[in-house]
C-alpha cells in the first residue's frame, strides 16, 4: 500500500471518530475499554453500538492500512510507518497525545527484535492478520459484558477501580 492510500485509510478512521463524537457520540474517553482498546471507535452506523461484524470490518480495515505491500503480512516497519501516520493524523485534528492524568505521557512496551511485538504467535517477525486480530477480538469479548455479541456505549465505559 502507498502512502497516499495509508493516509486516506488513517484519516478515515481518525474521521469516523469525529463524526461520532459530533453527532453526540461518547467522547474518547468513554469509549476506551479498561486497558485502552478502543471498541467504540468501530461503530459504523454510529448508533452507539458496535456488533460484532462492525469490529471485525474495522480490524481488516486497520490491518489493511498496515500491510503496505499487500503481502498478507505486516512487518516491525509497516507497523511503526502505520502508528506515525496515524499519530501524525490525530495531532492534525487537534487530537494531540494520549496522557493519563496520574502518569503523563503513556509508555508501551518496545516491540520484539522484528518490531512487531508480542502478538508475533509464530514468532517469524510479522504479523498474519489472524495474530493482529487475535487482540483485538479478544478485547470485543471483554467489552461484551452480556455475551450479545453486541457492545454498548454503556458496556465500553471504563470500569471504575
Amino acid at each position: 500500500m502507498n502512502t497516499t492510500t495509508r493516509t486516506l485509510v488513517a484519516a478515515a478512521l481518525l474521521a469516523s471518530i469525529g463524526i461520532a463524537h459530533a453527532q453526540g457520540g461518547p467522547p474518547m474517553q468513554d469509549r476506551l475499554r479498561a486497558g485502552g482498546f478502543a471498541v467504540m471507535q468501530h461503530d459504523g452506523d454510529s448508533d452507539g453500538n458496535v456488533t460484532k461484524a462492525e469490529f471485525d470490518a474495522g480490524q481488516k480495515a486497520r490491518f489493511a492500512g498496515l500491510d503496505a505491500d499487500k503481502d498478507g503480512y505486516a512487518t516491525g516497519e509497516e507497523i511503526k510507518a502505520g502508528m506515525q501516520a496515524a499519530r501524525s493524523k490525530a495531532e492534525a485534528a487537534g487530537l494531540g497525545e494520549r496522557r493519563r492524568p496520574d502518569k503523563g505521557k503513556r509508555e508501551r512496551p518496545g516491540p520484539g527484535a522484528g518490531g512487531v511485538g508480542g502478538q508475533d504467535a509464530d514468532k517469524d517477525d510479522k504479523l498474519s492478520f489472524e495474530e493482529f486480530a487475535a487482540r483485538g477480538s479478544a478485547g470485543f469479548i471483554k467489552a461484551d459484558a452480556n455475551a450479545d455479541g453486541v457492545v454498548t456505549a454503556a458496556e465500553a465505559k471504563p470500569s471504575k477501580q
